[in-house]
C-alpha cells in the first residue's frame, strides 16, 4: 500500500527524542522547557468545579454546531470581551485543528505560509499535511528574540497566503513588541495576507490567577503575589 506523499518518507525516532528517552531510562534529571501542558506544569484545574459542570442540567444534550456548543461560545465571549460576539468564534478540539482548518481556509494545494522561528515545530507537518508549505523565517537575537519584518516582506512571494506567530513564542519565550506588533499589521494588510496568532499561554496565566484565588491560607496567597509579580516584570520588559 502506498502512503500519501504529505507524511514523512521515515518514521524513526529523531535523535533529541532518543536522547531524552535514554536519559529518563538512567535516571537522569531533566528540566523540559518545552512542557506546554498545564497539568504537567502544575496549572491543576479545580476537580470539584469541574465535576459540578459536568452534572448541570442540559449538559448531555446532543446540539451539534460547526462552529462549537453554543453555550460554551458564550462563556468564551464573556471571558474574552472587547467586543468578540459568540458568532466570531469557533471551537476546536484541538490548536492543531484549528491550525488544519485555518490552513484550508487561506490556502490552496502549493500555496505557502511563513513562520518567523524559532517556532513551534509541528508547523511544518500541519502544513504539509494540508498540501501547504511552512516556509521559516529566521529572527534575530540582540540581548533578546527580535521579529525580523524586513526578512518576513523580502520572503513574501505569490503563493504566500499567510503569516503565523505564536505569541508568547514557542520555544523562545520572546513577546511582540508594539512596535513588532504594528509593523506586523501593517505588513499583512499592506500585502493582503492572513496573520494567524497563537497565544495559548494567556489563557495559562489567567488559569494561574484563577486557581490561586482559591486557595485562601497565606502562604499561597504569598505564592500568588510573587508569581504575579514576575509575569507582570516579564511582560513589562518584552512588551513594551
Amino acid at each position: 500500500m502506498r502512503a500519501s506523499s504529505r507524511l514523512p518518507a521515515h518514521l524513526e525516532t529523531n535523535a533529541l527524542t532518543t536522547a531524552l528517552r535514554t536519559l529518563r531510562r538512567d535516571g537522569v534529571e531533566i528540566l523540559d522547557l518545552t512542557v506546554s501542558n498545564p497539568i504537567s506544569a502544575g496549572l491543576l484545574f479545580p476537580a470539584e468545579t469541574l465535576r459540578k459542570a459536568l452534572g448541570s442540567e442540559g449538559v448531555s444534550d446532543y446540539a451539534p454546531d460547526p462552529q462549537g456548543y453554543l453555550a460554551a461560545r458564550d462563556a468564551v465571549a464573556r471571558w474574552h470581551g472587547r467586543g468578540v460576539a459568540h458568532d466570531d468564534i469557533a471551537l476546536t478540539a484541538s490548536t492543531s485543528e484549528a491550525y488544519a482548518w485555518l490552513f484550508k481556509l487561506l490556502c490552496d494545494p502549493g500555496d505557502e505560509v511563513l513562520v518567523p522561528s524559532p517556532s513551534y515545530p509541528l508547523f511544518e507537518w500541519l502544513a504539509r499535511l494540508e498540501g501547504v508549505s511552512a516556509r521559516p523565517v529566521p529572527s534575530y537575537f540582540h540581548e533578546r528574540w527580535h521579529l525580523d519584518l524586513s526578512a518576513l516582506e523580502t520572503s513574501i512571494q505569490g503563493s504566500t497566503r499567510a503569516v503565523v506567530i505564536v505569541n508568547p513564542n514557542n520555544p523562545t519565550g520572546h513577546f511582540l513588541s508594539r512596535t513588532e506588533w504594528h509593523g506586523l499589521t501593517e505588513l499583512c494588510a499592506r500585502k493582503g495576507l492572513a496573520l494567524i496568532v497563537s497565544n495559548v499561554d494567556r489563557c495559562h496565566f489567567s488559569t494561574l490567577q484563577y486557581l490561586l484565588q482559591l486557595h485562601l491560607h497565606s502562604k499561597a496567597q504569598l505564592e500568588i503575589k510573587i508569581t504575579q509579580r514576575l509575569v507582570k516584570q516579564h511582560q513589562a520588559r518584552f512588551y513594551h
